[in-house]
C-alpha cells in the first residue's frame, strides 16, 4: 500500500442531474495538484475509463453498475476504497495553489479525519433553536469537499454509516457525517482553516491570497 496518496471521485453521463463539466474540471485540478506536488500519487474513481485525454492519474478504478450514482454516496464509496493508508480527497472543482497541501498528511497521525468547518444546512422544517437529528446546532459542520482521512476501523464505519444513511434516508453526505461524528466522541475530526478549503474567488493581492492552499468552487475553472 502506497502511504500517502490523492483522490478524486468523479460521475458521469449516468447521473442526469449533474449539469457541470466534472471530467473537465477534475483534469485541470490533478495538473494544479501535480505542478505543486509531482511525486504525489493520485487515483481517480470514476465509472468509465477515459479514452485519450488521461490527463496521467497513477490509477484509475472503476466502480461498477451497482453503485450507487449520486455524487455524494459514489464519493462516500471512494472514500471507503481508498488505496491509501493517508488519504487527501479533493473535489473536481478545487485548485491547488501550493505544496502546502501536503501538510494535511501531518495532521492524520492525530486526527481520523479533517475538513474545514462548513456552516450547518438546517432541516427546512427546523429553526435554530432546535436540535436535527438530535444534534445539537452548536455542532459543527463539516465541508466534504477536501478531506484527509486515515484509514481505520473508526472512518471504515463512518463511510458505511453514511452510505447506509444515504441510500435508505437522504443523499446529504455532511448531514451524515455530523451526526455520526457527534455520536461517536472517540471519533476525532479535526479543522482545516479557510486557506485550505477556500469556498470563493481568493483576494488577487494581500497575505491571504499568499496563503491559499487550495480554492474550491464551481467557477474555478472556465
Amino acid at each position: 500500500m502506497v502511504d500517502r496518496g490523492v483522490i478524486y471521485a468523479i460521475v458521469g453521463d449516468k447521473y442526469p442531474l449533474v449539469p457541470f463539466r466534472h471530467w473537465e474540471w477534475c483534469k485541470k485540478s490533478f495538473g494544479s495538484l501535480k505542478l505543486h506536488c509531482p511525486d504525489l500519487h493520485v487515483t481517480l474513481f470514476t465509472e468509465t475509463m477515459p479514452r485519450d485525454d488521461d490527463p496521467g492519474f497513477d490509477d484509475i478504478v472503476l466502480l461498477g453498475d451497482d453503485i450507487n450514482t449520486h455524487p455524494f454516496t459514489f464519493l462516500t464509496v471512494a472514500l471507503s476504497l481508498s488505496p491509501y493508508k493517508y488519504t487527501i480527497a479533493l473535489d473536481a472543482d478545487t485548485r491547488v495553489h501550493n505544496k502546502r497541501i501536503l501538510e494535511i498528511y501531518n495532521l492524520l497521525d492525530r486526527f481520523d479525519v479533517v475538513a474545514a468547518l462548513d456552516l450547518p444546512i438546517l432541516n427546512t422544517y427546523e429553526t435554530v433553536d432546535k436540535y436535527y437529528d438530535d444534534v445539537p446546532i452548536a455542532f459543527s459542520e463539516y465541508q466534504l469537499g477536501v478531506t484527509g482521512h486515515v484509514k481505520n476501523d473508526k472512518t471504515d464505519k463512518c463511510w458505511e454509516y453514511m452510505m447506509d444513511s444515504m441510500v435508505n434516508v437522504e443523499p446529504r453526505q455532511q448531514r451524515w457525517f455530523r451526526k455520526y461524528a457527534y455520536d461517536n466522541p472517540d471519533f476525532r475530526v479535526g479543522p482545516l482553516p479557510m486557506q485550505f478549503n477556500l469556498r470563493g474567488q481568493p483576494h488577487l493581492s494581500g497575505i491571504f491570497f499568499q496563503q491559499t492552499v487550495i480554492e474550491h468552487h464551481h467557477g474555478i475553472w472556465k
